[in-house]
């Protein structure tokens, strides 16, 4: 159905193309569907992005099953199995951040402890 991309001067009117054409002279002409699914290709920011190209994307990149499956990709238990799942997903990332922080801090606590025990530390900055 779809054969070439070309320049989107030629329909200037925004017309579409019907399943019988051949041809496709501009991205617009597309298919919601078939743009749902390029855009299933892409990470949870590049999506935020797309949002801001038109309403028409917008609304494309909200759908319900995009953000489910990035849920199901990201985070191996997905406890997300609430909807707006687009608001699921980035309380999932937010929490997985702070962990990853946290864990992070306390390895570097475990350094601290580890070169005060073996005296690194001890006679610096005391009175």
């Amino acid at each position: 159905m779809v054969n070439t991309l070309t320049n989107a001067d030629n329909h200037k009117d925004g017309t579409t193309i019907s399943p019988n054409d051949s041809t496709v002279t501009s991205i617009k002409q597309l298919p919601d569907e078939l743009l749902v699914h390029i855009f299933s290709f892409l990470q949870a920011f590049d999506l935020l992005e797309v949002e801001l190209t038109c309403h028409q994307w917008k609304n494309l990149a909200n759908d319900e099953t995009l953000w489910k499956d990035l849920c199901r990709k990201h985070f191996e238990k997905c406890w997300v199995d609430e909807k707006p799942y687009k608001e699921s997903y980035f309380a999932a990332h937010r929490t997985k951040r702070r962990y990853e922080k946290t864990m992070a801090f306390l390895g570097s606590l475990k350094k601290v402890e580890r070169n005060f025990e073996l005296g690194i530390y001890m006679g610096i900055g005391l009175p």
